[in-house]
């Protein structure tokens, strides 16, 4: 139960990261677009923010990237922890 649980916590944690990076592609798109379109470019600076923010800004994207590094590398230290103890069950069940 408790492997079940766990599976389905990564599976939610891999689905929020799909969809940040789909949000990411869009984004991308979205500033690719604007080198080409210069009515479109116009538009996206008009919502872009002011020099006072842009501090903030670059710190928040910082603390997204850090906290998503910690957050894989946990998810990955944990998957490796369950798959190594599916391995030994399976060789303490099998008498080996």
């Amino acid at each position: 139960m408790r492997n079940c649980l766990s599976f389905i916590s990564i599976r939610n944690d891999v689905s929020y990261l799909d969809f940040v990076a789909g949000t990411r592609r869009e984004e991308i798109a979205r500033f690719n677009k604007a080198k080409d379109d210069k009515e479109f470019a116009k538009m996206l600076k008009a919502r872009t923010l002011g020099p006072e923010h842009s501090e903030t800004q670059t710190q928040l994207r910082k603390s997204i990237r850090v906290s998503t590094v910690f957050f894989l590398t946990t998810l990955f230290d944990t998957l490796l922890d369950n798959t190594g103890s599916s391995a030994k069950a399976r060789e303490t069940s099998s008498g080996r």
